[in-house]
């Protein structure tokens, strides 16, 4: 899912992040900012591409001490105001918006929306504000961690993690042979928690990984691999990205190696129809065929996903 994430203070938000696009995943301002049932409510604010990338590692309840913030208040929000954000900011600020619970969840993992299971009907309809702080400046990897013990500490929730074979999509070249070009060279991993370089006077930016850019029905990407590969996480990966747009796991079954720059153009099954003067643009799996040479075939695969075991209304500031 894509959902609105600021992050003040930061020259860059895909580095401190990145954080859509959650995000659409939510999705791309911040993906991991997307992309899923909720795309049309959320917003993506530029540069941030759909969701976010070195998303910190999966973890289930554990002894292991974490990071925790310093400082954290909890408070129901009733308004009936629409979207929902997060906010990072330096000095180690945390800012939730009028997030219903699931949401919170799945960020805070830095999952899709697809790969939660569990829970009551609550964390679907009542929404919070958080304001947290740590006690440093700490790294947005730090950041969701401490909002994973958060979620631990005072919505008593309880998680474990299991595979299932679920409903996936796997990509493949398609008859007509491949229509994206390979680009030049080779691609420079970002790291979210530093910021980077600018580039010496008289030569060219790095090429970094995955520089992807998605506006409503058009995706594009430079640098970017099919498949997570070291180094790339998967909203740098153009199956990452079709990920978060269609709500499903998608397998790289193309067999195709390097990283590639291409620009893809659908219409959304989710956009009312086009009046009858307007010639209906071609679906995302057509547009694939049609612009990249690449099919999508349903299938089943491993899916990884997060059970919630236990879940409580917040304890009281």
């Amino acid at each position: 899912m894509l959902f609105n994430i600021a992050c003040n203070g930061t020259t860059h938000i895909v580095d401190c992040l990145i954080l859509a696009v959650y995000f659409n995943f939510l999705s791309f301002s911040f993906p991991f900012l997307a992309t899923s049932r909720w795309a049309a409510i959320a917003t993506l604010a530029v540069p941030v591409v759909v969701g976010i990338l070195n998303a910190p590692p999966l973890r289930a309840q554990s002894p292991r001490p974490l990071p925790a913030f310093e400082v954290a208040s909890i408070k129901r929000n009733t308004s009936s105001a629409a979207g929902e954000s997060i906010h990072i900011q330096r000095g180690g600020r945390f800012d939730v918006q009028n997030m219903p619970v699931r949401f919170i969840i799945w960020n805070a993992y830095k999952l899709s929306d697809y790969q939660i299971a569990g829970g009551p009907a609550w964390i679907d309809s009542e929404r919070y504000d958080i304001f947290a702080k740590a006690d440093h400046d700490a790294s947005p990897d730090e950041l969701f961690l401490m909002l994973q013990t958060l979620l631990e500490d005072r919505f008593s929730l309880k998680v474990h993690h299991e595979t299932r074979q679920e409903p996936v999509y796997a990509l493949t070249v398609a008859k007509g042979g491949l229509k994206m070009e390979h680009a030049e060279g080779t691609c420079v991993p970002r790291d979210p928690n530093h910021p980077s370089l600018p580039a010496p006077p008289g030569e060219k930016p790095p090429n970094y990984c995955g520089n992807a850019h998605r506006s409503g029905h058009t995706l594009g990407g430079r640098g970017m691999s099919l498949a997570p590969v070291l180094g790339v996480t998967p909203l740098a990966t153009l199956t990452g990205q079709l990920s978060s747009i269609l709500d499903r796991t998608v397998i790289d079954q193309t067999g195709l190696a390097g990283i590639f720059n291409f620009n893809l153009e659908w219409t959304p099954t989710t956009v009312a129809a086009p009046a009858s003067t307007d010639t209906p643009g071609p679906s995302i799996f057509t547009a694939l065929q049609e612009q990249l040479g690449l099919k999508l075939e349903s299938t089943k695969g491993p899916v990884e996903m997060l059970i919630i075991d236990q879940v409580k209304r917040p304890s009281e500031n």
